[in-house]
């Protein structure tokens, strides 16, 4: 009698069958459960563990959302926001990752923060993310003031943040006629926040149809770009007449305030070139990408004194807040203020007169730092008689909030008034004198918060202030 065998492999055969069905039915549940956004508890356990597979596959479902529902803006911060509300990653577990332009998973391990200082911000190797971001006041003062020529004191003030990727040609901006200043017979339009001496390409896609331009009946359409308020005789970047279009990406270096122009001829030009032109760093042309980024405008004027003191606001992208801090106070002496009038009994008062000027509000900081529109500031009433056009914020003998005068006798006394007060107020009358001075506490704004974006895999930042600011910025790249 023949023994029956035991058909070990197909036992064996059998086991992985089964096995692999029922792995099938799991997944299935879990790829289900993933689209449906009924996540089971399993497999959301899986998921919150951050396993980067089907991390990726949850980001992936994100991300088409993000296609096909049309939706804009940081690509990143939408895909974290999806998998936290849909709960397949928890809050701080996703604050770990990043998501490139395509979904794809990024760990922030990584990659690097940096840390950039300039007036204009530009950064290669970044991704759709957020920044931290300070904007520090800057004050500007030309020539020695005094009080028969007195010098203006310029300020970064009510300006727009401009935050975007490589492509700095604003469609909606600079494709706009009223936006553009006339100067028969051109247009300009000036593009600040550049840096200084730099070389920038100007030009049109490549592939960009330029049949669909209107033809002018005589005559030329064109546009072109130049460091000066002046028309580069020739030199067009695109150039239209009756019989053909032509198209000429062109190099050129900004100037020394990082300020270019652009020059348009017959500007009806500016009405087909949606979505062609290209401004950007360097001395080539590179794969046109449509402009991407955010303007934020900021009404508001941020001072700096000799000694460092600044205005800042500072935009949080941890906290999410946006603050205006401010250290510069400032006012104008003119008629409405009460001067009182005292005397050193030396030869201080051979050719000056002394006063001073208590400030009820808004008050400056004991001996701190101060300018003006027509005095000179000092650091204490000067030895020397003649030095009479003397302002000084130094308190002499301890008084708080006193700003002093040291003043010419003679060009006092040719102001008319019944006491030397009298003429001293009809001075100031005359002559309204803009003073900033450092303010003695820190006053704190809540602002509006808006994200300040970085971009993949470019990210520039920069302002249109005719001062410029300093802008301090930390931002992810990858190493």
């Amino acid at each position: 009698m023949r023994k029956r065998s035991t058909n070990k492999n197909g036992i064996s055969l059998i086991f992985l069958v089964i096995t692999i069905i029922v792995m099938i039915i799991i997944t299935g549940a879990v790829i289900v459960s993933l689209s449906s956004g009924n996540i089971t508890n399993k497999a959301k356990d899986a998921v919150e563990k951050i396993n980067l597979k089907s991390l990726q596959d949850a980001a992936t479902l994100a991300y088409t959302d993000y296609k096909l529902n049309g939706k804009t803006g940081n690509i990143s911060e939408y895909i974290k926001n999806w998998l936290i509300t849909k709960k397949y990653a928890s809050e701080k577990d996703i604050g770990k990752y990043i998501f490139d332009e395509s979904g794809k998973v990024l760990s922030r391990y990584s990659l690097q923060e940096v840390n950039l200082s300039g007036t204009n911000i530009s950064q290669n190797k970044t991704y759709n993310d957020s920044a931290f971001l300070r904007i520090y006041g800057k004050s500007k003062q030309i020539g020695i003031p005094s009080p028969d020529t007195p010098s203006p004191i310029n300020s970064v003030s009510d300006f727009d943040l401009i935050i975007s990727g490589k492509n700095l040609f604003i469609d909606e901006l600079m494709l706009d006629t009223n936006n553009y200043e006339f100067i028969s017979p051109y247009h300009y339009y000036e593009i600040s926040g550049l840096k200084a001496n730099t070389n920038y390409t100007f030009g049109l896609k490549n592939d960009f149809k330029l049949d669909s331009i209107n033809r002018p009946s005589v005559g030329n359409r064109a546009i072109r770009i130049n460091n000066t308020k002046t028309n580069p005789s020739g030199i067009n970047v695109v150039n239209v007449t009756p019989t053909e279009a032509v198209s000429t990406p062109r190099t050129i270096k900004s100037n020394e305030d990082g300020i270019l122009y652009l020059v348009v001829y017959q500007p009806q030009i500016l009405d087909f070139l949606s979505h062609g032109l290209q401004l950007e760093e360097g001395t080539s042309q590179t794969i046109y990408e449509p402009f991407k980024g955010n303007i934020i405008n900021f009404p508001y004027t941020l001072r700096s004194l000799p000694n460092g003191t600044k205005d800042y606001i500072e935009i949080d992208n941890v906290s999410k807040t946006a603050k205006l801090y401010r250290n510069v106070g400032t006012t104008t002496f003119d008629g409405s203020y009460t001067y009182y009038v005292y005397t050193y009994g030396n030869s201080h008062d051979t050719y000056t007169y002394h006063c001073y000027n208590r400030m009820s509000s808004n008050l400056p900081l004991l001996r701190g730092d101060a300018i003006s529109t027509r005095f000179e500031k000092t650091g204490s009433i000067r030895m020397n008689s003649v030095d009479e056009n003397i302002i000084t914020t130094y308190y002499v003998g301890g008084v708080k909030n006193t700003v002093y005068f040291q003043l010419s006798k003679t060009l006092i006394d040719s102001y008319s008034g019944a006491t030397t007060a009298d003429k001293i107020k009809t001075f100031f009358t005359t002559n309204p004198t803009e003073f900033h001075y450092q303010l003695a506490t820190t006053t704190v704004t809540n602002l509006s918060y808006n994200e300040v974006n970085t971009y993949y895999p470019y990210t520039q930042i920069y302002t249109n202030s005719t001062v410029q600011p300093t802008l301090e910025a930390k931002m992810v790249t990858s190493n």
